[in-house]
This record gives C-alpha cells, structure tokens and sequence, in this order.
C-alpha cells in the first residue's frame, strides 16, 4: 500500500482486501470504508484507486458542513437507481444518492459521460445536474461556456472534485472499466478552468485497473496510469483549499 503523506496533502484509500466492499458496498464494509477515512481530512487529493470504489467519495462529502457543488469528471454518471436497497452503496450510484440524501449537495457537474448513459441522469434529477457528455467534449473541448454553466449554477458555492480516470482515451489511462475518448490535456484545462474560478475543498482520482496488463492491453498499464495520476494530482494538490 502506498504511504500516505499528510504534509504533502495525498492519501490513499485500499479497500480492495474489505469483503462487500467491490462495486457494492454493504453496511458492514461501509462501517470500515467509514473508519479508515476517518482521520483524513476532506482538504487532500484522495487516491481511491479502482473506480470499483468511487463510491468513497461520498463518504468525504458527507463531511462538507456547508452547501457545496460536486464536479465529476467521469465516463458512466454513477447515477443508477439502487438494485439492493437504499442502504447498498455501489459505485455505479452513489452521485444519485448523494443527491437525495446529502442536504450540502446543492448541484452536480458532470463532464464526458457516454451520450448513452444520459437517461441515467431521470427527470427527477435534471434540475441538479449540469451535463457535459463525451461527444460534447470531443467536438467543443472545454468551453468557456462549459465552465460559466457551473460557476453561474451558484456562484459563491464553493466545489468538490472527482475524477474517474475512464473518462480518458486508453492512450491515457487503462482501467477496469470502458474508456471515454478525453484526452489528458482537456481534462487538465477543465480542472485549471474550475480551480481559476471555485473554491475547491477536496478532491479524490481514482480509475486503476485492477486486472493483470495482458488481460487489458499490450501496453504497460502501471506506466501509463502513474504518468496520468501524477499529472492530475499536481493540478490539485496546488489548487485544495486548505
């Protein structure tokens, strides 16, 4: 496991050896997922690790004592209705019940999901997302327009952002999900973009595969994502507002 280091502002979550704890979350793993984070702050950059346990992220912005706004950067919405119940985390969900259950949570932005996940996103639910999909992102870039939608959501609104390094081209990261087409130099201009304008409280990545490298590609996976996460972390390692 990686050190965290407290002076440097990163951390790193493992919850890869928790049972229950893999894509779903259950009451029990939650409880440790819940304790291990405990003595991290909420202003560091989290390294979550597999997008299997993005999830986590909700457990730090249930730790924001005022109103704020999440910016997800990532290629599914994770906002699929619960398939076990209201009280299963699960990675593929937790920004929608990050929405119906956290009072702090007043908007979401969320930036190069799949065009065919936009449904995702119900009716009861259009009024507290901004949605930026991959086709828009890969025709446009980041547009100022893009950034105004989020900064004029609620101007004095301080941010939280997340980021699943899927929504990448494979050329960028290798993970244990299906890749979005953004490129590293546009995700970097979205986040320089928010940073510039929002405060921002934290922020966490996550996104490594979790699979052997042949499994996934002929190229070296570890090289790759480790070139991409140190790149992402130097924007917002310099931009948390401790």
């Amino acid at each position: 496991m990686e050190e965290n280091s407290e002076k440097a502002g990163l951390f790193h979550i493992d919850l890869s050896d928790i049972e229950g704890a893999r894509c779903y979350c259950s009451p029990e793993a939650r409880e440790i997922a819940v304790s291990l984070v405990a003595d991290m702050p909420v202003a560091a950059v989290h390294k979550i690790g597999s997008g299997n346990y993005h999830y986590v992220t909700e457990l730090f912005m249930e730790r924001i004592g005022e109103p704020f706004m999440l910016v997800l950067l990532d290629h599914h919405t994770d906002m699929l209705p619960p398939r076990f119940g209201g009280d299963i985390m699960s990675c593929g969900g937790w920004v929608r019940e990050a929405l119906d259950n956290n009072d702090m949570l007043k908007k979401v932005a969320i930036i190069g999901f799949s065009d065919d996940s936009e449904e995702e996103i119900g009716p009861g639910y259009r009024s507290d997302v901004i949605a930026v999909t991959e086709s828009e992102v890969a025709l446009r870039g980041c547009r100022d327009i893009d950034i105004k939608k989020i900064v004029d959501a609620f101007p004095d609104l301080p941010v939280y952002l997340s980021i699943d390094t899927d929504v990448l081209g494979i050329d960028y990261a290798v993970t244990d999900w299906g890749n979005g087409t953004m490129t590293l130099p546009v995700l970097l201009d979205y986040l320089k973009a928010v940073c510039a304008q929002k405060r921002v409280l934290g922020a966490d990545i996550c996104g490594k595969n979790t699979h052997s490298v042949k499994e996934v590609c002929d190229c070296n996976a570890s090289i790759i994502n480790e070139r991409t996460e140190r790149e992402i972390v130097s924007v917002l390692k310099n931009n948390i507002n401790v």
